[in-house]
């Protein structure tokens, strides 16, 4: 019986390896430093003009101390984006490690044995062996999708920082860095769907229903994930036509 599940759960066993592999390591972003590099520079070109449009603003305030002070944060406003825009590689790659040791962290919560069969499995999981190894190659192909998007966030991270800063490009910001920090912690959020679901079987005895309870929990977790990108997505789309709508309506 052990040699027979041993066989089982070779392929599952790779399979949940490629999957951790994919949520715990965070994506080698080096190669695109020269990216970044170029998409820096070009947003730096546009720093002496916003300090100019800084100046004018508290110069023509005058005596009104509303208008002062708004000149006043909107400079301010102007040297933290420099900064964050300029240090956005690195801020970036501290943000990985920090949504790849929140997921690795609550991975080791869950028992090792949680994603093989056991000798209690019953006759249900010979049948639904198949589907389970399906669900899992499903999960490896949307994680492997989110680790890509990861990896291109490098360069799209310094445009929606600097976007967050300027009035009319805060609403492109916003759906930018919400998608990068959406699919950032997402990991974390599938290791806790999980977590639950080893508890739950753990708790109520549930060994028997196990294979059918794991392929329930990874496509919710498909789900999940799918979810939070098209949220991030339809949101930020719907801040960015709302926005938009004034000025297309001044231009008419």
């Amino acid at each position: 019986m052990g040699l027979l599940l041993n066989i089982v759960n070779a392929p599952i066993d790779k399979l949940i390896d490629l999957i951790k592999a994919l949520l715990f390591e965070s994506p080698d972003i080096s190669n695109l430093y020269g990216v970044w590099q170029a998409i820096t520079y070009v947003i730096s070109v546009t720093y002496g003009l916003l300090f100019l449009y800084a100046g004018y603003q508290f110069l023509v305030s005058g005596v009104y101390p509303e208008k002062r002070e708004k000149a006043k944060q909107t400079l301010k406003n102007i040297l933290i984006m420099i900064i964050l825009v300029q240090t956005s590689f690195y801020l970036y790659q501290i943000l990985l490690k920090l949504g790849s040791a929140l997921t690795e962290f609550a991975f080791n919560l869950i028992d090792p044995n949680y994603f093989l069969l056991t000798a209690e499995s019953s006759i249900l999981g010979v049948f639904l062996y198949v589907f389970y190894l399906i669900a899992l190659i499903l999960s490896i192909i949307i994680i492997a999708i989110r680790y890509f998007i990861l990896y291109l966030s490098a360069i799209l991270f310094p445009i929606g920082i600097y976007c967050s800063f300027i009035d009319m490009l805060t609403s492109f910001g916003k759906f930018i860095m919400s998608f990068i920090l959406v699919n950032v912690f997402s990991g974390f959020f599938i290791a806790l769907i999980f977590l639950l679901s080893s508890m739950l079987i753990q708790n109520l005895g549930l060994e028997s229903l196990k294979i059918f309870l794991l392929i329930a929990t990874f496509l919710v977790a498909d789900i999940v994930v799918i979810f939070f990108m098209l949220f991030a997505l339809v949101k930020g789309a719907l801040n960015i036509v709302s926005t938009a709508k004034p000025l297309l309506d001044l231009l008419k």
